[in-house]
């Protein structure tokens, strides 16, 4: 079990080891959710909704409310 600190910002650092042992690389989505008292972090599929939006936010070009619109149903 590793342990890390929380910023005053809310921000932590995953440590390497656990992004190695879970497949995590640079770009990817993950999501946290509270389960039993505790929280969990999955990595999120290529097919998620999150992830394409997680795309989108980063892309300035495809950021329009028009674009929006044409992935809302994807």
């Amino acid at each position: 079990m590793e342990s890390v600190r929380i910023t005053s910002t809310g921000q932590m650092t995953i440590p390497e080891k656990i992004r190695e042992e879970a497949g995590l690389g640079v770009g990817d989505v993950v999501t946290f959710a509270v389960e039993n008292g505790g929280i969990v972090i999955r990595k999120q599929g290529a097919n998620g909704d999150s992830y394409l939006w997680g795309l989108v936010s980063r892309q300035g070009e495809w950021d329009s409310p028009d674009d929006r619109e044409v992935w809302v149903d994807f």
